[in-house]
């Protein structure tokens, strides 16, 4: 697809998460090696079962419960505070070690030279990792904060909304009634949309969405992300993120935020926080693809997640997914429109729903 065409790779976030996806290239170097970095980056914090295990199909939890679970605290600064929540942060791992590796298999087997590199929510961090500005361990490490943030901050249950409608229409719903708490967290395509807050709000904005014949899926989450809730959370992170190293990256990258492109170390710095407390805007991230002259996208996930509704926006942009997908066993269709980028439940509903975000 890329030769001579400028390239964007896209990185996705949680709903692009596939139980088992990289059994069919277990035994790639690339995939081996991130894996086994990330795994390692975490082991100090007792995170189990590894992130390695939901990709492989040697676990036997998706990331909402089971058996996982995390014990000991990790030793040293900065990552020593109480122990995260299991479920959420052995699946926020298994989602960023999944596009990682992906980018990585992307590069070693077709070779592909990318124009620039897109995070789409938590994918920032898989982006930042992908272009070497961090390691893929410092990424992991970075997740595990975050956990431990939102653990020490007790930040509330809350969940997302995906709605088929765009975001102006969006806002004049949330403004028709009050509903406290609820914000827009991604303009992702012209009638795809995601909003963010408390469970019992969501529904209520759910129900009211419904009475006007207006689609509204539920993304089975217990995490918030793109919430001014998370602003402490996000300050933590930040003041982590001071102790990394950051490098230069090997090829351009953004995030999916409305944020200028990062072109030095505190901005880089800053992106680890983007898919915490700032909305997502990938639908005008695609219009400034194609306005820069970019004509190919593919994305780092096991099935094609993002790219339906880079078409939506940009109809003559070549899209695809990484071939592993074509290892992996059929799922049911599910309308572009439908979708929801923004999150997973189980191992079924992961795997048919494919929600991004």
């Amino acid at each position: 697809m890329s030769g001579g065409a400028a390239t964007a790779v896209l990185l996705p976030g949680i709903g692009s998460y596939v139980p088992g996806a990289l059994a069919p290239v277990r035994d790639h170097p690339v995939v081996r090696a991130t894996l086994s970095e990330i795994d390692g980056a975490v082991a100090g914090a007792c995170v189990v079962p590894p992130p390695s295990a939901l990709l492989l199909g040697d676990g036997d939890g998706d990331g909402f419960g089971g058996s996982g679970g995390v014990g000991a605290e990790p030793a040293g600064p900065p990552w020593r505070t109480d122990p995260p929540r299991p479920a959420e942060v052995v699946f926020h791992l298994a989602v960023y070690a999944q596009a990682l590796s992906l980018f990585r298999l992307l590069l070693a087997t077709e070779h592909v030279r990318p124009t620039v590199v897109i995070g789409h929510s938590l994918g920032d961090i898989a982006a930042l990792a992908a272009v070497g500005t961090v390691t893929a361990g410092d990424g992991a490490r970075l997740l595990l904060a975050t956990a431990v943030a939102r653990s020490r901050h007790r930040v509330p249950p809350g969940g997302l909304l995906a709605l088929r409608l765009s975001a102006a229409d969006t806002v004049r719903l949330l403004n028709e009634r009050p509903f406290p708490g609820l914000e827009l967290a991604c303009d992702n395509a012209p009638r795809q949309s995601v909003v963010c807050g408390p469970a019992d709000q969501l529904d209520a904005l759910g129900a009211a969405a419904r009475e006007q014949a207006v689609t509204a899926t539920r993304v089975a989450t217990r995490t918030l992300f793109h919430s001014p809730v998370l602003r402490a959370v996000a300050d933590d992170v930040r003041d982590v993120a001071e102790r990394v190293r950051f490098a230069p990256p090997r090829f351009p990258v953004r995030s999916s935020a409305p944020v200028p492109l990062p072109r030095h170390a505190g901005a880089l710095r800053d992106a680890v926080t983007h898919h915490l407390v700032r909305p997502v805007r990938f639908r005008q991230t695609v219009r400034v693809l194609a306005l820069t002259g970019v004509s190919a996208v593919v994305e780092a996930a096991p099935r094609p997640l993002l790219t339906p509704l880079v078409r939506t926006v940009a109809p003559a942009m070549t899209t695809r997914a990484v071939p592993v997908a074509q290892a992996l066993p059929a799922v049911p269709a599910v309308r572009t429109a439908d979708r929801a980028p923004c999150g997973a439940a189980s191992r079924e509903r992961a795997a048919a729903r494919a929600d991004a975000h």
